[in-house]
């Protein structure tokens, strides 16, 4: 088709310049040409070259990093007494029947996907607590999500004043903690929940 185009471009250009020279009708005819096949080996670069995708970069949300170690409950338990050290205090004795209650507190707020100290049914965190030990004089709870280190999860803590308050109670005397993990928590993704109880005896 390309070949027509020319052969009747030049055929015409001839009879309608009959005193054009032939040489310089070839250099035009040349320089068509090239020009032709430049368009054409661009319009193939195009058309066969591997094009790129497009590359959507993720948000970073809080809380939302898929999840790649849990937190560990003896490096909890040794962060807790460190803190509480450091503040001239006791440390506290890593109590089995505060874990179970921790590990109840902990598997009820996953099975109703709720994130407060109350269920949304109403129960207190003390009915857990009340389960393995009937009788004590004072109690408290830490709660925190997170796939963070043991570290960070204890900063957040001790940055907060409620948290902090718990950890470095001079009365308290055992914890316990429990560690579990929600595929899909309170809209926020794969999650661990933490829970930490205290007592006093």
């Amino acid at each position: 088709m390309l070949h027509d185009c020319l052969k009747l471009w030049y055929n015409c250009c001839m009879k309608s310049k009959p005193n054009v020279g032939r040489k310089a009708v070839d250099i035009v005819s040349r320089l068509f040409i090239l020009f032709a096949i430049f368009v054409v080996a661009v319009i193939a670069f195009a058309y066969f070259h591997p094009k790129h995708p497009t590359v959507k970069l993720p948000t970073a949300p809080v809380h939302t990093v898929a999840p790649t170690q849990s937190p560990d409950v003896y490096g909890l338990f040794t962060l807790t007494n460190q803190e509480r050290v450091k503040a001239g205090l006791p440390e506290l004795v890593l109590d089995d029947s505060l874990n179970k209650s921790a590990a109840d507190k902990c598997a009820d707020m996953v099975a109703k996907n709720y994130w407060a100290h109350n269920a949304p049914d109403g129960t207190t965190p003390w009915v857990f607590i009340q389960k393995y030990i009937p009788i004590y004089v004072h109690e408290g709870e830490n709660l925190e999500y997170s796939n963070s280190t043991d570290s960070a999860i204890m900063l957040a803590w001790m940055n907060s004043t409620e948290h902090r308050d718990n950890i470095l109670d001079k009365h308290y005397v055992g914890v316990g903690f429990a560690v579990c993990h929600s595929t899909a928590y309170i809209n926020r993704g794969p999650q661990y929940i933490i829970v930490q109880h205290f007592i006093e005896r």
